[in-house]
């Protein structure tokens, strides 16, 4: 006891001797003080001094290592709180505002009055990362006092926006943090590394509001942090308990967030949420309600904070065409994804959401649930997936572009759509002309999930790196008693090239690892290449694949691979055309090897090539015409239609590959439709907004036309009734039974009479 005395009192004198000789900087731009810039000033000093800084706006990026100095505006002499506005460092988006360092301990470094802007973070790792932490203060090994200072439009690509705490404690006493992003954590504020802590001044309250971030939008508290006493006069909402969707506390392990982290004290709320749909549009405001067409917010963003997140009533937030982009209208992404509200675009291909070659577009961490992402263009992703989710379940990803993505540093290796531990479907989405890691990222669901792609392309990818670009990677970890399944269907796998030379045998298209099992029914892949030894399609680590009525053709260098390095792997194979056979499979180790020759093919698929519409899809004389089987795995459930939006089995016959025959369509729909004496039309088609569909039929009864969108889900009866023979002619104007307009894309008008399919006539939908 007596040393700690001792050593208290040294301290104590130390301060006070240092208060004595102290030095107060003035720092005025018009040259009449001590110097003209602030961090000329922070040069010069030294411990215990004051840099006194005078109105105006300062394009610095400022750094404090091993200095325990106060900066402060004239706020700090006067208590006059007009100087805080006046007074701004601004970080000219060149890196982080102020930077401050391992300040020794028993001493602080005491920030007063500035409004702290437009900074992009500490790039910590450069310049191997482009990862940035503490867009407006980065605070590291050091204690820190922050009064009366607003920190605002900072952002950080990894954590932060706004202030991020490294190893250090910061009390916090009338400030604001408002309006700062991040890409992956902590919009406003990170309490964070090992072991960070924060005071909230009781008496002079803080704001926080208004931040955004893929995960824990104004806080985020990492797992080693200490339990977090939240106190502010107002934040983004009065009741942020909805997940974890504005503080976010740390993860104890496997995702799932740590429980009881934290309290929080709130006094009022910078927006009302509302317990509606929410409408957004490229032109919108967000002081309109939002709740109706006629009003529409225009940050995506932030619908998803205004939208109340409901378990018994799902939402939906509406996304009109247009582009959407941070500089053309504000937008802020990636967005973070709510529980219970689809985001649901107005069209696939005019609904655009542009990263601007910043960032990513999605991200799921909470953990989310039960929600969609449908009818949207995805562009000009970089660095970061454009869809990333972490322990999410209940999820679909319909129809969707991902294109333009651009990764361009050598250790960055990031998808299309990045999933771990998820449980989703995807189904029409269209992944093509990227420069990244690979399309589609399976991880380490949890035990016996099964994941379905179905009905999407994947094509002309190349490699960002040099790890390579595989398409579709599915991968799990853990006990090899059970086992990750993924059943692709009516899937085109086409055109790409993987440049990867570790961990050699390459893989081109898909490859399943550890004791994964993945179904590839009614699918093609052909004309992928790898640069090194490899295969478009690898198993490897005791892996299984069952390959049924599929066309795996025109690969570089094999076009299958069994790795069975560290365990065998197992292959069956019918009804499928793979080049070369059994023969020209490369083979690793010992395999097993289920083939039916009696209905496997090894000769030109003839597709209808480069030039054409559908170049993979099937020519007249084409082998894989009627060639393929209905005896499918155990529990496989194939799409009603194929990938161009045909129907996938005609009179109980199928074709190999992803597309069915269309002229062997025509021709049975003909004959069946002279042979009932029906006829079933629409014009125009394609057609925008209306259609006018005629039916002409000789049979009385009870009769039903309805359409039906490429899923096989029923979206508008137009006719119900009994009638007889006759005449007529129905407008469809493309609507569903809620008088919703209808996305973009393939319909089908469906005749029943008296229960029985008649005829189909396939609708184009054009906007």
């Amino acid at each position: 006891m007596k040393n700690n005395i001792t050593l208290f009192l040294i301290v104590c004198f130390c301060s006070f001797c240092m208060l004595l000789n102290s030095t107060t900087y003035h720092i005025k731009q018009d040259g009449t003080g001590n110097f003209t810039t602030i961090q000329v000033g922070i040069d010069a000093c030294v411990d215990s001094d004051t840099i006194l800084v005078y109105p105006g706006t300062y394009f610095e990026n400022l750094v404090i290592i091993e200095k325990a100095i106060t900066l402060g505006s004239l706020y700090l002499t006067t208590g006059d709180e007009s100087y805080i506005s006046q007074t701004i460092i601004d970080g000219f988006e060149n890196g982080c505002v102020i930077r401050i360092e391992d300040i020794p301990d028993w001493y602080e470094v005491y920030i007063s009055g500035f409004v702290i802007q437009n900074g992009i973070g500490y790039q910590y790792n450069y310049p191997y990362s482009p990862d940035r932490v503490g867009g407006g203060i980065f605070v590291s090994e050091s204690q820190i006092t922050v009064k009366k200072c607003i920190a605002q439009y900072n952002k950080a690509n990894e954590s932060g926006g706004g202030i991020a705490l490294a190893n250090s404690t910061l009390y916090l006493s009338g400030s604001t943090i408002r309006f700062n992003h991040s890409d992956y954590a902590a919009g406003g504020l990170l309490i964070g590394y090992t072991s960070s802590s924060v005071s909230f001044d009781s008496e002079e309250l803080n704001n926080i509001y208004l931040n955004y971030a893929g995960v824990g939008n104004d806080i985020f508290i990492t797992h080693g942090s200490p339990y977090q006493e939240i106190i502010v006069d107002t934040f983004t909402v009065i009741d942020p308990a909805e997940g974890y969707y504005f503080v976010y506390p740390g993860s104890g392990g496997g995702g799932f967030p740590m429980p009881d982290h934290f309290s929080i004290d709130i006094q009022n709320a910078a927006l009302d949420q509302v317990n509606s749909d929410l409408y957004v549009s490229p032109n919108g405001d967000n002081n309109n309600s939002g709740t109706s067409v006629a009003e529409p917010l225009q940050s995506i963003a932030f619908a998803l904070a205004k939208i109340r997140s409901n378990s018994l009533f799902h939402k939906t937030i509406h996304i009109a065409d247009g582009v959407y982009s941070p500089s053309l209208n504000y937008q802020c992404f990636p967005l973070h994804i709510k529980s219970y509200i689809d985001i649901v675009g107005e069209s696939r291909d005019n609904t655009i959401l542009d990263a601007e070659l910043n960032d990513g577009l999605f991200r799921g961490e909470d953990p989310q649930s039960k929600y969609s992402i449908r009818n949207l263009s995805l562009i000009n992703s970089r660095n970061f997936s454009d869809i990333e989710l972490y322990e999410n379940t209940d999820v679909e990803i319909e129809n969707l572009l991902i294109t333009g993505h651009q990764d361009d540093l050598w250790d960055t290796a990031e998808c299309g759509i990045s999933l771990n531990f998820n449980d989703i479907e995807i189904n029409n989405i269209i992944i093509e002309n990227n420069s990244f890691a690979g399309s589609v990222y399976f991880y380490s669901p949890k035990y016996s999930s099964e994941f379905k792609i179905s009905n999407c392309i994947i094509r002309n990818n190349t490699p960002s790196t040099d790890y390579g670009c595989i398409q579709l990677f599915c991968y799990r970890s853990g006990s090899s008693s059970d086992s990750l399944i993924i059943n692709i269907l009516n899937t085109e796998i086409t055109n790409n090239l993987d440049n990867g030379f570790e961990w050699s045998p390459r893989t081109s298209a898909l490859l399943v690892d550890w004791n994964s099992k993945v179904n590839i029914i009614n699918s093609t892949i052909g004309n992928n290449i790898t640069l090194e030894q490899g295969a478009a399609v690898q198993l490897r680590d005791e892996s299984e694949a069952n390959v049924v009525n599929s066309i795996i053709y025109g690969n570089l260098p094999y076009q299958l691979c069994l790795n069975g390095t560290w365990g065998p792997n197992t292959l069956n194979a019918n009804n499928s055309l793979i080049e070369g056979g059994i023969a020209n499979i490369l083979q690793i180790g010992y395999n097993y090897i289920t083939w039916d020759d009696e209905t496997m093919l090894d000769e030109d698929p003839l597709w209808l090539g480069p030039g054409a519409e559908l170049p993979y899809a099937l020519s007249t004389d084409s082998p894989c015409i009627d060639a393929g089987t209905l005896e499918l795995p155990p529990g496989i459930e194939l799409p009603e239609y194929d990938l161009a939006g045909n129907p996938r089995i005609v009179n109980g016959i199928i074709d190999m590959g992803a597309y069915e025959y269309q002229d062997s369509v025509s021709v049975l729909d003909n004959i069946q439709s002279s042979i009932l004496n029906i006829q079933l039309s629409n014009y125009p088609n394609p057609f925008n907004p209306t259609t006018t569909i005629k039916l002409d039929h000789a049979e009385s009864g009870k009769i039903e036309l309805a359409i039906y969108n490429i899923k096989g889900q029923k979206i508008k009866t137009l006719m119900d009734a009994y009638s007889c023979k006759g005449h007529f002619e129905i407008i469809w104007r493309g609507t569903d039974e809620n008088e919703k307009k209808v996305a973009t894309g393939n319909y089908f008008a469906k005749l029943k009479v008296n229960g029985d399919i008649k005829a189909v006539r396939k609708l184009i939908l054009l906007k």
